[in-house]
């Protein structure tokens, strides 16, 4: 993981699609197939109304372990 948070290149931190593709050699189609991969698994799985530190760890696991 590069340093600084993902999606805020202006502060200090990175563009993820930026990092996949460029630094570890990812298509563009990969990184929207894991992408949409993983909205689809957190708007059926998790609370989008809490952050990802309120989420029930079990749940988080599995969709880790899906994608």
């Amino acid at each position: 993981k590069p340093p600084g948070q993902p999606n805020r290149p202006g502060s200090g931190g990175y563009n993820l699609e930026n990092y996949m593709v460029q630094l570890c050699g990812w298509t563009q189609d990969q990184f929207a197939e894991v992408q949409g991969k993983v909205h689809a698994l957190a708007g059926e799985k998790l609370d989008v109304s809490k952050s990802y530190q309120k989420q029930v760890p079990n749940t988080l696991t599995c969709i880790c372990d899906a994608v």
